[in-house]
């Protein structure tokens, strides 16, 4: 059974707007006010609520401790997230008719995101894609997460596919280092804020909008 996993942040849709907002209103109710901004710190946003949280106290020049940003200061970001996390998030052009083409030309659909799994879940259900996925596995969902191999076996394993014919969609380094530990073909996007790193890996095959992945993906399996 051809399978196709997905990635979440920044590959399916573009989450950055509301992962700034969140960790914007943490800095508010620290006195920072928002130090983040929706279009120059993009790609800041997809290295992880943490990294926001460090770079706005910076940017306000507040001495902090790591262990706050760590626990305490990610802890609020993730409860401002929850509470907000599909105001500006949108899918990317083409991406939910290519999951329907995909899925009714029998391919398996899966995600797999360093995103927890609860709130994966939530999103994917707002912007209306969740039942098209057999499986969603998550940074907490394992003992490991990406760029470890296992997520993304379990989620080829979940929606009944086998390794040798499926492959990664994603945009990061990381996952470019997930699929070639677990030994897939990796598809990168090249139309977000990670644009460049995408070109510079090498992938098995880039897209510039989804409408070109069901014939690239076919071409990748017909291959393994």
């Amino acid at each position: 059974m051809r399978t196709v996993i997905f990635d979440l942040d920044g590959t399916l849709a573009d989450t950055s707007g509301d992962l700034i907002a969140a960790a914007n209103a943490v800095l508010t109710k620290q006195g920072c006010g928002s130090q983040l901004d929706f279009e120059s710190d993009r790609l800041l946003a997809f290295q992880g609520g943490r990294e926001m949280l460090r770079m706005g106290l910076e940017r306000a020049g507040r001495a902090f401790e790591e262990k706050w940003v760590a626990r305490t200061g990610y802890d609020m970001f993730i409860k401002e997230y929850e509470a907000a996390l599909s105001v500006h998030t949108i899918l990317y052009p083409e991406c939910e008719e290519s999951l329907a083409k995909l899925a009714e030309t029998g391919w398996r659909l899966g995600v797999c995101t360093n995103k927890p799994e609860t709130l994966a879940r939530m999103l994917l259900t707002d912007l209306g894609v969740m039942d098209r996925f057999g499986a969603l596995i998550g940074a907490d969902t394992l003992a490991v997460r990406k760029p470890h191999p296992e997520p993304l076996w379990r989620a080829i394993t979940e929606v009944g596919g086998i390794r040798s014919r499926a492959l990664l969609v994603g945009d990061t380094d990381t996952d470019f280092r997930t699929a070639r530990a677990a030994q897939v073909p990796i598809v990168m996007t090249a139309f977000g804020p990670q644009r460049e790193v995408a070109l510079s890996l090498e992938p098995d095959a880039l897209i510039e909008n989804y409408s070109e992945l069901p014939e690239i993906a076919s071409r990748l399996c017909a291959s393994a």
